[in-house]
C-alpha cells in the first residue's frame, strides 16, 4: 500500500486526483429523491487492466 500511495503524491506534497469526473453526470443528494434518504452514494465504474471494476 505505501508504494501506491508514494506513487500518488506529487513532488509539493500532494496528491493527484485519482479519478475524473464525466461532467455530464450529476452529482447526486438525497434533495434528488421523492422520499426520504439519509445518504446517497453516487458508484461509478471503470475499465482496469480490460476488465470493467464497479
Amino acid at each position: 500500500m505505501q508504494s501506491f500511495i508514494t506513487r500518488l503524491k506529487n513532488s509539493d506534497n500532494t496528491y493527484r486526483e485519482l479519478f475524473v469526473r464525466y461532467p455530464n453526470n450529476p452529482i447526486l443528494t438525497a434533495k434528488d429523491w421523492p422520499y426520504a434518504a439519509n445518504t446517497v452514494f453516487n458508484p461509478a465504474a471503470t475499465d482496469f487492466n480490460g476488465k470493467t471494476l464497479l
